[in-house]
Order: C-alpha cells, then structure tokens, then sequence
C-alpha cells in the first residue's frame, strides 16, 4: 500500500507509488556506521536509495557488506552531505538499473577513493554533481566511465581540489549536453 511504513535496523521504508517500490532512509542521521539494508520487503524491491544518507555527517565508513540494492532506480543524494566519509566498500557497485545517480556523493568532503570496481552503468541518465565537492577524492576508477551513457553530467566532478589521477580509457560520454 502507498505509504506504508516498516522499520527494521537502521532503516525506515517507506512505500511510495512514484518507484513503485520502497524507499529506504536511516532512522537516526548522528551514527558513524549503519547496517546492511534490506533489499525488498514482501517480495516487493527497495527501488529507491534518494536521500537515504544525506545529511549524516557522522557516518564515517559503511558495512563492509553494505550493497546498493540491485532493483534500485535512483540514487540520488544518497550520500550528500556526509562530509566525514572517508571510504566506499570494496564490493558496492551501483546497480544496473540505476538510472539517476545526481549528487550521489555531493559534499563527501572526507571521500579519498572508490572502489576498484565501482563504475557509472550504462541505465544512469543523470550523473551531475555525483562527486562534487569531494574535496579529497585523489583519483577515479579505471572503469569508472567506461559504460557511462549519461546526458546529464554538468558539474559532476566540481570541486574535487585533490583529484589527480584520471584513468588512461576516461572519457566524457558522447550523449552529455
């Protein structure tokens, strides 16, 4: 039903017509860490991670098996503002089904590096301002743009004072505007 909600763990769920699926947001944005989230609940899919995190400016590393759910659509602001993280787990990817991927990680300010494998799927529309303001990001991925299709990229790295490194195969995506 539109607008039911299920706590569990960290996590509040909350159903909503728009993803047709459950949106996933934590309970309490003071911790340091949070737990693994669900990835569906009565055989319905978590569909959404918008703002899951956004404003947890004490979260300062995720579960070691902290994974995007793989029927996630958006992954908007997800991590906004969370300026003290400082690392991604090795295994979070973001889902093949992501299509909108907007200030995902805006004003990570503390974020070093991503994962070896983290990389922009070739669903993802909408990647502007995915890493901007990550002021000690020092470098990206290999892979990280390699499958990107995105049109909407605008100011997607903005602010990254510490970024040094771009990958041999980085380029921009033909269909950004």
């Amino acid at each position: 039903q539109v607008n039911d909600i299920y706590t569990y763990d960290d996590y509040k769920y909350t159903f909503e017509e728009d993803v047709a699926g459950w949106h996933a947001v934590v309970n309490d944005k003071t911790k340091t860490t949070y737990g693994v989230m669900l990835h569906s609940i009565n055989n319905t899919d978590i569909t959404s991670n918008k703002d899951t995190f956004k404003g947890c400016s004490q979260l300062v590393e995720l579960n070691p098996n902290f994974r995007i759910p793989s029927n996630v659509v958006s992954t908007h602001a997800m991590f906004s503002g969370c300026t003290n993280l400082t690392t991604i787990p090795a295994g979070m990817i973001l889902p093949s089904k992501v299509e909108t991927a907007q200030q995902m990680f805006n004003n990570c300010r503390a974020l070093k590096s991503l994962p070896s494998t983290f990389s922009i799927p070739s669903s993802v529309t909408d990647m502007s301002k995915m890493f901007s303001q990550c002021r000690a990001l020092e470098k990206l991925p290999e892979n990280l743009m390699t499958n990107c299709h995105a049109s909407k990229i605008d100011n997607t790295f903005a602010y990254c004072a510490s970024l040094t490194y771009l990958p041999k195969n980085f380029k921009l995506p033909e269909e950004a505007t």
